[in-house]
């Protein structure tokens, strides 16, 4: 309910890797609650990314894919903005220019 209206509020809202509640690895659960609380698709996506470098004060480091900026990059095999439980699997992960899981 906090979350709801938080989000009717117009409070913003970053998503983080101090869930607790679900088990290491699994974190994208709460990405799929964020949007089962109405966040969009779109919005639950910024939220880890962009929303959350802002929030952090480092939006010049890092939070999108542009030039100069640090990234870290997913790739998953279905859109998700058809379902944000594309995120369930993600087949490929690069950090910092290393790949670390491919298919």
């Amino acid at each position: 309910m906090a979350f709801k209206l938080a989000l009717a509020a117009g409070v913003t809202i970053g998503n983080g890797s101090d869930v607790g509640v679900f088990t290491h690895g699994t974190n994208y659960k709460d990405l799929e609650w964020m949007v089962r609380d109405r966040m969009t698709l779109a919005q639950a996506l910024l939220a880890a990314t962009a929303v959350d470098a802002k929030i952090l004060g480092k939006q010049g480091h890092f939070g999108q894919l542009r030039p100069g900026l640090d990234a870290d990059i997913i790739a998953v095999r279905v859109d998700p903005n058809r379902g944000i439980q594309a995120l369930r699997n993600v087949p490929f992960v690069m950090m910092g220019g290393v790949i670390y899981k491919q298919p």
